[in-house]
């Protein structure tokens, strides 16, 4: 499915792909300028896993559901028990991050990037949780042979989703983290509820004093 490009150092593989033809694939060893959601910086040295790909904006019902696909595919990729996906874009082992996705459309181009800490994770601290790599959890895998895992993955799930696309909703929401807890969800307002569903367009429902209420974006930690 993806013409792959390799590199040992390149500022941001989102950009390199932005640049580059439908479908392919972009993977560095390192990065000088990594960004995630709403421009964050991050570190990313070498011995994890960073990436990007393009695909047509035309695939997708909408952009954030590429999000979601990647979540999946990447999740099954690590392949343990302790994985758990943190809406909207991050992927969890136990209760510490270690893969963040980031998905960004221009024109009729959609690309997802993920950086996985595969052995190394970043020694700045998280105000609203810890970071964690695979290797500290005890889950031993090749940058490579994890790269070629989530391909297969996400293969088999975009297939999936062109047939049935409300079927990631429904696969998301079994390894959600913080399912049916109380969390805290800062987007236009800030406020509390319990995280009860995920619906078909990607939001969460929180289940509040006020009733139900559904998001679809923001920042979201547990209470």
């Amino acid at each position: 499915m993806f013409k792959i490009k390799s590199f040992s150092v390149l500022p941001s593989t989102q950009d390199e792909v932005q640049n580059s033809p439908f479908y392919t694939l972009v993977v560095a060893e390192t990065l000088t300028q990594a960004r995630g959601q709403r421009g964050n910086k991050w570190e990313a040295p070498r011995g994890n896993l960073y990436f990007s790909f393009s695909m047509k904006s035309s695939d997708f019902q909408q952009s954030s559901d590429l999000c979601f696909l990647c979540g999946l595919a990447m999740a099954h990729a690590i392949d343990s028990s302790k994985v758990k996906l943190k809406w909207p874009n991050d992927i969890f082992i136990e209760d510490a991050k270690c893969c963040g996705i980031l998905v960004e459309q221009n024109g009729d181009k959609l690309i997802g990037g993920l950086g996985v800490n595969v052995s190394v994770s970043p020694d700045y601290p998280n105000p609203d949780y810890p970071l964690t790599s695979l290797k500290e959890k005890g889950i031993l895998i090749e940058v490579k042979d994890l790269l070629e895992k989530f391909i297969q993955n996400f293969e088999i799930y975009f297939e999936q989703y062109q047939k049935n696309p409300s079927f990631i909703f429904s696969k998301w929401k079994e390894k959600a983290l913080w399912m049916n807890e109380k969390i805290y969800l800062k987007s236009d307002l800030s406020i509390q509820g319990t995280f009860i569903d995920v619906d078909e367009k990607g939001g969460v429902i929180l289940q509040t004093s006020e009733g139900n209420k559904v998001f679809y974006s923001g920042s979201f930690r547990r209470l």
